[in-house]
């Protein structure tokens, strides 16, 4: 057995309607559909993974284009079969997933056996939540498919949108054919907050943004975000304080303002600050100019043992798990490596360094308020990983606060691009934060 690990393209698709299928001959007739599929849309040059367990399908790409074909094929088999001339007493439809991602492809010689990782379990998250006869795809997926100039597809942007099995939110398009008319997003529902479970408080989802202003962080619900060339945010202060805090940015200081919502963080200076009232609340709009963050990734040195990528693993270790960097001896020699070490991990030429997570900082002044916590906890540590110049994307975030002063982190993110014809790697956290320390 042999490993690769790259960026593929992954799809999840599954039948609505398959559980009313009762009877043997149906399920017969079904297999029959998709082995027909499978020998129409599917060869050699456009997947290099297929499985189907009946009612549901797994086929991987190397190229996205192929996997956008393959998904909307899929769809408009689905939507034009004559099911109840097959005998189906009503039509079945399809729900399609699609994710760009790296993951582990495990080889037998030359032939594929398995794909992990854990973006092979965040591809299988979004298939549940799509509407029938629709692909929703992954906003990552769908900046791979844009480069290609000569792309025969579009998106439609749908918003964060809560994944199965408590995944955490991630930001999906609907994927179409470029002459599809454009549909109208639903909007999706809240999702509800789990608290005192025996697993533990998982992160709320309501909708957030955070500022940073020198060492003063603060939380604020955003009923509005959009962010093209500039950011423009609608955010209802919850108390006198936040409100002064948020006149008070007209005042912000020259080495900007970070903010962070969703799973985007940017450092920005403030162009303008308003009050306005709307049906008798406070509300406040803000308007930033997003600053070009140098993610240091030119500057980026590498040692003997570590490679500049690992460095910036190491680091996310730290803002996200706390760990701290082991002393390797007490000679002069094995000092002046620890230090050189020591500078490189919390980071270069970026707009700031990583001494120590600021997660257990944040759950002692927190603590009382675990969903405040959470909500918080998640962006601090986007915008830490994002100005410290550890990823450029964050794919997957997810805090589970537990009973014993320690947060469960589950987190996937991309660095920056380096070369045009390399694409960036791909950093994974998973492990337990002492809260305590």
């Amino acid at each position: 057995m042999t490993e690769k690990r790259q960026i593929i393209s992954l799809l999840f698709a599954d039948v609505a309607g398959y559980a009313k299928i009762a009877d043997d001959p149906l399920y017969a007739k079904l297999k029959q559909v998709n082995a027909e599929f499978e020998k129409r849309f599917l060869h050699s040059r456009n997947h290099f993974k297929y499985n189907t367990w009946g009612d549901a399908f797994f086929i991987c790409s190397y190229d996205p284009m192929d996997a956008a074909e393959i998904a909307l094929d899929l769809r408009d088999y689905y939507r034009n079969q004559n099911w109840r001339r097959l005998g189906f007493p009503e039509p079945l439809s399809i729900r399609i997933g699609l994710h760009a991602a790296r993951a582990t492809i495990i080889l037998d010689g030359e032939n594929v056996r398995d794909i992990v990782g854990v973006s092979v379990n965040t591809a299988a998250r979004i298939e549940p939540v799509v509407e029938e006869n629709q692909v929703y795809c992954s906003d990552i997926f769908r900046q791979h498919l844009s480069q290609d100039p000569n792309t025969e597809f579009k998106t439609e942007q749908l918003g964060e949108i809560e994944l199965a099995k408590q995944f955490g939110k991630m930001l999906l398009h609907r994927l179409m054919r470029s002459y599809e008319a454009a549909q109208t997003a639903p909007a999706p529902a809240p999702a509800p907050v789990v608290q005192g479970s025996p697993t533990g408080t998982k992160a709320p989802q309501q909708g957030y943004a955070l500022l940073l202003v020198g060492e003063k962080i603060q939380i604020v619900p955003a009923d509005h975000v959009e962010y093209d060339d500039k950011v423009r945010l609608l955010l209802r202060p919850q108390s006198p304080a936040v409100a002064a805090f948020l006149s008070a940015l007209r005042d912000a200081p020259r080495e900007g303002v970070g903010t962070a919502w969703g799973n985007t963080a940017l450092l920005a200076k403030v162009e303008a600050i308003s009050q306005v009232w709307q049906n008798g609340q406070e509300k406040w709009s803000v308007v930033l100019v997003p600053e070009k963050i140098d993610s240091g990734v030119g500057m980026e040195m590498a040692t003997s043992n570590y490679s500049a990528d690992q460095l910036a693993e190491i680091r996310a270790r730290r803002i996200l798990l706390n760990e701290k960097l082991a002393a390797r001896g007490n000679t002069s020699r094995a000092f002046t490596d620890d230090t050189i070490l020591e500078v490189l991990i919390r980071g270069q030429s970026t707009p700031l360094k990583v001494e120590a997570s600021p997660l257990p900082k944040l759950y002692k002044e927190l603590r009382s308020e675990p969903d405040l916590f959470l909500a918080t906890a998640r962006l601090v540590a986007i915008l830490w990983l994002r100005l410290s110049g550890v990823i450029e994307h964050v794919f997957h975030l997810d805090f589970r606060l537990r009973e014993d002063w320690t947060l469960e982190v589950n987190f996937s993110g991309q660095r920056a691009r380096r070369y045009g014809n390399v694409d960036p790697p791909i950093i994974e956290v998973s492990g337990l934060c002492d809260l305590s320390r």
